[in-house]
């Protein structure tokens, strides 16, 4: 589960409390709901087999039960005939938290794929190849923006944030009752899917495919991530608090307490998690994305009184966050600043950055 976990920012109570200053959110466009379509094509695998999908791709993904180490690809034909170079099928990190006996593939990118090609090197009694594409858009009413609270001013802005309804994230597939904790953590990710893509709406897109892979096909009823970047620095509200009446999204309750989400499992409560859109295992952020993802955790450490330089114990609430795995008492360890292997390009924000910010 760590092997994507970049960076983790476990950052330690200790600085003077700064308020945030409001900002209305950063979505250029009228809040919508975007359905999706999914397909779901269940083969027994021994070696290899060609899956053919009713309606063009724009994300697939293979999960399957038993074997969990088995080495498996995937190459996409936007013709049924002529297919591309094979990719690993990878593991996707919150499908590893479920432990229900089901591997979870990463989510790839496959634009126009009508045909799946499926290689393992062992065989798989049931494997399932789910195809992702955008459905019906519908506009969503957003009351008016709310006033900024009193007393709520400081030098550390919040950034600009692209709001759920900003993006497209359908309701329906929003089936998790929110829980908070005051916030103590931040964590970093990235999401492992493409870095191909070549607009907002692409990275929008994909946003909506993480969202359905998290919350209905692993039946975690939310996206995983509080948070996610794409690489032009664009920073998108994940999983649900509140209704913020068009003003910016914080991610908390009206009490400044974090919303719980399903990002490293044993830690999700009082923790955020930020995810940069892309795989970041040999290349680093972009500029963009690094000074994005530097201004959030810069807000979110001086509104929440966390020093980004410290290495403090952080006790774990059990979650009651439905679906989570589960956690029968409060755990306590020392979470050491950079507990995953990682080489210094993909280490994407130096908490240095975040203590120097106002």
């Amino acid at each position: 589960m760590l092997r994507r976990l970049l960076l983790i920012l476990f950052f330690a109570v200790g600085l003077t409390g700064h308020s945030l200053v409001a900002e209305h959110s950063a979505d250029a466009s009228p809040p919508r709901h975007v359905a999706t379509r999914s397909e779901r094509v269940v083969r027994s695998v021994t070696a290899a087999t060609t899956v053919a999908l009713t309606r063009p791709a724009t994300s697939v993904a293979a999960y399957w039960q038993g074997n969990a180490d088995a080495r498996v690809t995937l190459d996409f034909s936007s013709d049924g005939v002529h297919f591309g170079t094979p990719q690993s099928a990878g593991r996707d990190e919150m499908g590893e938290q479920r432990k229900n006996g089901t591997t979870y593939g990463a989510l790839l990118s496959a634009p126009g794929a009508v045909a799946v090609r499926v290689s393992t090197d062992r065989p798989l009694a049931r494997l399932t190849v789910l195809g992702l594409s955008d459905g019906v858009a519908t506009t969503a009413k957003e009351p008016t923006a709310s006033s900024t609270p009193a007393g709520e001013s400081a030098a550390t802005a919040e950034p600009s944030i692209v709001s759920r309804g900003g993006w497209g994230a359908d309701p329906a597939y929003m089936t998790w009752a929110p829980q908070f904790y005051a916030t103590k953590k931040l964590i970093v990710h990235h999401t492992a899917t493409s870095d191909n893509y070549t607009n907002r709406a692409a990275a929008e897109a994909q946003i909506r495919s993480i969202y359905y892979y998290h919350s209905v096909t692993q039946d975690w009823g939310d996206i995983g991530y509080n948070f996610l970047i794409d690489k032009f620095g664009t920073i998108y509200e994940g999983r649900y608090s509140r209704d913020y009446a068009g003003a910016n999204p914080t991610g908390d309750d009206p009490t400044g307490r974090g919303v719980t989400a399903a990002h490293v499992s044993g830690w999700n409560s009082g923790t955020v998690g930020v995810a940069l859109l892309g795989t970041l295992t040999t290349h680093d952020a972009t500029p963009a994305a690094r000074d994005a993802l530097t201004r959030l955790l810069a807000w979110e450490a001086s509104h929440n009184s966390i020093n980004p330089e410290a290495t403090q114990a952080h006790s774990s609430t059990p979650s009651a966050v439905r679906r989570s795995p589960a956690q029968t008492s409060p755990a306590t360890a020392t979470m050491p600043p950079q507990p995953a292997p990682v080489t210094p390009s993909t280490r994407p924000c130096p908490r240095s950055d975040v203590t120097s910010l106002p």
